[in-house]
């Protein structure tokens, strides 16, 4: 998996939850990909069981993955998702939300707001599992120390 592809990888594998992205041309326009691309990525996706082909359609197998904190492609995997949100910042779309603050805080503050941050989580989760497929979305967060 190449610095290019995997945030493909998991666009697609989501992707083709939405019924009007399960072919190889609307997910290459959609995700402005060449077709050979899209066609390679589902031939990778079909052989891990992550997606299954209907005639020339493509559906959802898997539907959950994830890596590990442990995983050696786990920082790839979250700069990948941190670069494709700089280039929203260029798209200037008004329905995205970003927001980046460095602040101090005491320990027991960082301590609140990390623990306050995993339920946050936890309830997008949640609102996901039960949401309908209609459009394709990224959320990433950070909080660390400097």
């Amino acid at each position: 998996i190449t610095y290019y592809s995997t945030w493909c990888f998991a666009a697609v594998h989501v992707l083709v939850d939405i019924p009007e992205f399960r072919t190889k041309e609307a997910i290459a326009h959609k995700l402005n990909l060449p077709i050979q691309r899209v066609a390679d990525i589902l031939d990778f996706l079909l052989s891990t069981g992550l997606v299954v082909q209907e005639n020339n359609h493509f559906k959802m197998g898997k539907k959950r993955i994830h890596l590990g904190a442990d995983s050696p492609l786990v920082a790839k995997h979250h700069t990948n998702w941190r670069i494709r949100a700089i280039a929203s910042l260029d798209a200037k779309d008004d329905e995205s939300l970003h927001y980046s603050s460095v602040v101090t805080l005491s320990a027991a503050d960082f301590i609140a707001m990390k623990t306050l941050l995993v339920r946050t989580i936890q309830e997008f989760k949640a609102c996901v599992r039960q949401s309908k497929e209609e459009g394709l979305y990224c959320f990433s967060l950070d909080l660390f120390g400097l």
